[in-house]
This record gives C-alpha cells, structure tokens and sequence, in this order.
C-alpha cells in the first residue's frame, strides 16, 4: 500500500473536491526495482523422461558391444543362474539392475573383467535393493557377460510370466500378436528336434523386445528371414539347425505365439532331461 500512495497524485478542482491520479510508469518501475531486478529469471522448461524399458534399443547394445566385447556365459552357469531365479521379484530386481547397468557401459565402458555385481555397488552405488539376486551371477558375471545375463534374465522372465497366466508380450504391438494354425504348430514341432531351441527362444525373444526397427517391418513378412537378417546384423552365431529347417510358413504376425512354443517345448524337453 504504502508504494501505491506514494506514486499517486492529487489534484483539486473547484466543484469536484480531491482528485487522485496514479503515475503508473513509476510504480512499475519501482516495482520492477523491488522485486525483479538482480533475481534470477526463470524459463519455463518442461524435462522429458524416457522408461527404462523404451531407452533399451539395438543401438544401445550396439554401443555396449563397442564399449567392451560381450561373451555368452557358459551353460553350466547359465543352469545355476536359472536354478537360482525361481522369484519372479527377484528376477524383475536383478533384470532391472542389469538393465541400469547396460545404460551406464553403453556411454562410459568399462574393464570387461571386473564382476557385475562389484560394479553395480562400487560404481553405480547401488544398494543392497538392487542387485543381482542370485550368487551364481554375482560371483561370476563379469562386464563381459552383462548382454548375455540381460537375455537370460529377461528369457527366464518371461518363462515365469508365461508359467503364471501372464502375458510376456503385453507391450508387443497387436500386429505381431496372431496365433499360429494348426498346420503351422505341427510343421514348427516336427522340426524342433533338430534346432538348438533354447537359443532359438532366447534370441526371439530379444529379437521381440529390442529390435527397434518394428515399424519398418511388416508382419507378412517370413520369421525366418528376419530373424536371420537380425542375428546376421548384431554379428551374432548363427542358431545351430535354425536356417535349414525353420518353417518358411511361419511370419512375423506370429512371433509371439511362436516364441510361447518353442518356450513350451523347451520346458518340456528340460524336464525330461532332469527326470
């Protein structure tokens, strides 16, 4: 109050009495003087965010490649891991661990033969919340494993998921989401005999979650072919058995359900071997 009045002017006129005018140029000054003159000025800015889920891409596990060589873990430690990630909690915790990790390397690398387990809490600072939940990666992953354990977490994910009712491809754009015939699931069960199944599971799945490349491809397109083209630019081994006697038959539209039997057959095939 006391600066409006002192920026008002008073004025008499015979018959009117007291007239007040107000210089509004210098209460604006002063106003400005006060209160906005050697504050800090704030633009307006509105941060994008991205899921963790959306920021992985074939890109960064490119990036991470060229940051350090990966390696596959060995089998008799890909089993125990698996043997130990019974928790479907305790899977999603250490996937997301190994996740934030993977984020980190692609940008900064690392020593290739430093555990995973030591960089997530030395480095990244990351408490004993989020870890790898089984002793077996703790102990043996290294840097060099971190793309090998990230797809055998996310496969043993999925199978939990799967084993619950649960849909692992919920996210999975409806295009690739058609359902096999009959003939198709015959044809695909006739050759699985022949086919390294467990890395033809683990590489579909991949292929689903990661490949970012969906909106180039058509869901008629052969599974087979695509598949081969994804595996071929990621420089991967080729599938033992998967080029000569994946069914031609089979396309994109139905990779999920594709990955949901060979998942199944897989199973299958484990719990024979261990009865």
């Amino acid at each position: 109050m006391p600066l409006v009045l002192s920026n008002c002017n008073y004025s008499l006129a015979i018959g009117k009495g007291t007239q007040v005018g107000y210089d509004f140029a210098a209460l604006e000054k002063q106003l400005i003087d006060r209160f906005l003159c050697g504050r800090s000025k704030i633009e307006e800015k509105c941060e994008t965010f991205q899921f963790r889920q959306q920021a992985r891409d074939v890109a960064m596990f490119s990036a991470v490649r060229k940051q350090i060589p990966q390696e596959t873990i060995s089998l008799p430690v890909q089993r125990q891991i698996v043997m130990e990630s019974t928790s479907l909690e305790k899977v999603c915790v250490s996937l997301a661990a190994v996740d934030i990790a993977i984020f980190f390397l692609a940008s900064a690398g690392g020593d290739g033969d430093k555990l995973l387990g030591e960089y997530l809490h030395r480095v990244l600072k990351m408490g004993k919340t989020s870890r790898l939940h089984s002793d077996k990666a703790q102990n043996c992953c290294r840097l060099k494993h971190a793309l090998s354990l990230w797809q055998l977490l996310s496969v043993q994910r999925a199978r939990l998921l799967l084993a619950n009712g649960q849909d692992p491809f919920d996210n999975v754009d409806t295009s690739y989401i058609k359902e096999l015939e009959e003939d198709q699931i015959t044809a695909l069960k006739k050759v699985l005999k022949d086919i390294d199944v467990n890395t033809l599971v683990a590489e579909t799945y991949e292929f689903v979650v990661v490949s970012d490349d969906k909106e180039k491809r058509k869901p008629e397109w052969s599974l087979h072919d695509t598949l081969a083209s994804y595996l071929e630019e990621k420089d991967a081994p080729e599938i033992n058995g998967f080029l000569a006697h994946f069914p031609e038959t089979i396309l994109l539209e139905h990779v999920c359900d594709t990955w949901r039997n060979l998942a199944n057959y897989s199973q299958e095939e484990d719990a024979t071997v261990n009865t």
